[in-house]
């Protein structure tokens, strides 16, 4: 999720940066974040998860018309 999305949700930097510090939340790249929980459930390996999330990250900032590259976009349904 992006950081709009997630001010848009109420909450604001401090709380982003709080649920950071606590575990809840982890810092994908600049503006996006992840839910912890959810990017420990990405199978395969740590880089693979590690890519998976930037990805997902990428494409949340640039917008919904974004897509990803066909070899990013077949990495997390293993192929490639």
């Amino acid at each position: 999720m992006t950081y709009t999305e997630l001010a848009k949700a109420a909450f604001s930097g401090t709380s982003i940066h709080a649920l950071a510090s606590r575990g809840i939340l982890v810092r994908v790249r600049r503006n996006a974040y992840a839910r912890v929980d959810l990017a420990s459930q990405i199978p395969g390996s740590a880089r693979l998860r590690e890519r998976t999330l930037a990805i997902a990250a990428a494409l949340a900032v640039t917008g919904p018309d974004a897509a990803a590259s066909h070899h990013d976009a077949a990495l997390p349904h293993g192929i490639g």
